[in-house]
């Protein structure tokens, strides 16, 4: 089985490759920057060097691979996740053009994490703008299809970093 993971070079992605890996899988790493791929884990994963905004992007990372996890997105932390304005201009293209680019490939399952974070967390815009009423991928049925997956996952993953 091949992974794709899109947001590798931060914390959730790191875990879910090395996770992954220590099950056997075959995986390949969307980053726009490979220096932040820890060397150890760069050297075990295919690296795909690209911006998942960019549809030919996406669509060369996502061939070949029977499942895709996107935790891709602007970054939560104060004044780096920019609230709606983050959202819009990274997380929707840079998903969209994943969540298109997996259908058409024929990937097997798509996995999307917006935000995880704890409570303390939802005072940020960045993370208001994703768990407000009405966040566009909550309206899509490939989205509507995941969600409760996400939410295990998340869950799983916050025991993972406790």
């Amino acid at each position: 089985m091949t992974l794709l993971v899109a947001g590798a070079t931060g914390t959730l992605g790191r875990a879910v490759i090395a996770r992954a890996l220590d099950r056997g899988a075959s995986v390949r790493a969307l980053v726009r920057d490979p220096h932040r791929l820890p060397a150890a884990l760069r050297a075990r994963v295919d690296v795909v060097v690209g911006d998942a905004r960019d549809r030919r992007v996406a669509a060369a990372a996502v061939r070949g691979a029977e499942r895709v996890f996107s935790c891709a997105g602007a970054s939560v932390m104060p004044g780096l996740g920019r609230g709606w304005r983050g959202y819009g201009a990274v997380d929707w293209p840079a998903n969209r053009a994943l969540i298109d680019a997996a259908a058409g490939a024929g990937a097997r399952r798509f996995t999307y994490v917006s935000v995880c974070h704890p409570p303390a967390m939802r005072r940020l815009a960045y993370v208001a703008a994703h768990n407000e009423k009405g966040a566009p991928f909550r309206w899509t049925k490939t989205a509507d299809e995941i969600l409760d997956k996400m939410r295990r996952f998340a869950l799983r993953t916050q025991q993972v970093h406790a």
